[in-house]
């Protein structure tokens, strides 16, 4: 028996949500994660000194280490990985949380669907959605999880609804 060529084949479709588009790069992350803070930190620093800005895009995907881990992010571990991680580019900023422990965020997901609902109006919005929301978190110690600094960042974002 053979296939139907119109048939949709499902592993077609998964390599397609997997394949960008020429000159995008998919980066898998979770604005938590002070690992990704720096790789991203980094792969905006290289486009814009290579003159790539109006040329790269990054296609911001969501990957929530509290679903993967079963748990959110406990802020000493996330404190010593600033301390250790924060020496190697400065330039990223790098706070340590500065707010009362009960105000800690407890989650990234309202945070990362922001940035996945900001596709609707491109690559470009939901770049700049994404980098707004980790500055707030990373360099500005601000929950992001909060309607409120998502509302403030979206309308704070040059050209882009909140």
């Amino acid at each position: 028996m053979t296939r139907s060529t119109t048939q949709p084949n499902r592993q077609d479709g998964i390599a397609a949500q997997l394949s960008p588009p020429a000159r995008t790069i998919l980066i898998y992350s979770d604005l938590w994660c002070s690992f990704a803070h720096l790789a991203v930190h980094r792969l905006h620093t290289t486009r814009h000194k290579l003159g790539l800005d109006t040329t790269v895009s990054f296609d911001h995907r969501a990957f929530p280490l509290e679903l993967v881990n079963g748990t959110s992010s406990p802020r000493p571990g996330t404190d010593s990985e600033v301390a250790a991680i924060g020496r190697l580019d400065p330039d990223a900023g790098w706070r340590l949380w500065q707010g009362p422990d009960w105000a800690y965020p407890c989650t990234s997901l309202p945070a990362l669907e922001a940035v996945q609902a900001a596709q609707e109006q491109g690559l470009a919005a939901s770049e700049a959605i994404h980098l707004g929301l980790r500055r707030r978190f990373w360099v500005v110690a601000l929950t992001r999880s909060l309607s409120p600094v998502r509302t403030d960042c979206a309308a704070q974002t040059p050209g882009r609804r909140p």
